[in-house]
């Protein structure tokens, strides 16, 4: 019988697909991430917070100048890409 748990057995397969030298050490995904991730459905929350800053910008056009810029440096960074519509998501069928 093999001592390896399904979990185990999980964790090297993720490890040797994904390990990499970056220089002088390596890098591994999470090994506990699922892959795809399972998200939830969050589209009502977020279009519900999307107009409650819009509604609080038109009072006060500092905060609106605030968050164009930090959503500018997200962009600059990479921590935001566009995407087109109608691009499949990574939930797409599972909500």
């Amino acid at each position: 019988m093999d001592p390896h748990s399904e979990a185990d057995t999980r964790s090297e397969e993720i490890h040797k697909r994904t390990a990499h030298p970056d220089g002088w050490r390596y890098g591994v995904r999470m090994l506990w991430a699922e892959d795809p991730p399972k998200l939830p459905n969050n589209s009502y929350s977020a279009t519900a917070q999307l107009l409650s800053l819009e509604k609080r910008s038109s009072r006060d056009p500092d905060l609106e100048g605030r968050y164009a810029e930090t959503v500018s440096q997200d962009i600059e960074k990479g921590y935001v890409v566009e995407i087109a519509k109608g691009v499949p998501s990574l939930t797409q069928g599972k909500e």
